[in-house]
């Protein structure tokens, strides 16, 4: 990929001269490569496609997951997360229920 050699060319330059700002800058950078490798990984990879990494794949299921490890001390129950996913309550329980037990 392109974007990985200049990324890289950019930490690298980073890396040579030592100038403020600098090693946050390689260290946001190594951040995005890690990301975006993470990414590829998921995409390619069809274990990436099961357990909680392929529940996070699922429009509804992913976002509910999100919102639980934003907020953890939130008291979450099947219909808040329904409400937040705009769904029903019971749609949302079999859709989890079929995301996760399908991935696992």
């Amino acid at each position: 990929m392109e974007w990985t050699q200049s990324t890289l060319g950019l930490m690298a330059a980073e890396a040579k001269e030592l100038r403020p700002g600098g090693e946050t800058i390689i260290t946001r950078l190594a951040d995005i490569l890690v990301i975006q490798a993470i990414r590829s990984w998921m995409a390619q990879d069809p274990i990436a496609q099961t357990g909680w990494l392929g529940a996070l794949q699922d429009k509804e299921i992913g976002r509910a997951i999100l919102l639980i490890q934003r907020n953890p001390k939130r008291v979450w129950t099947v219909e808040s997360l329904a409400d937040e996913v705009a769904m029903s309550r019971s749609a949302f329980a079999a859709a989890s229920k079929n995301s996760l037990a399908s991935r696992l």
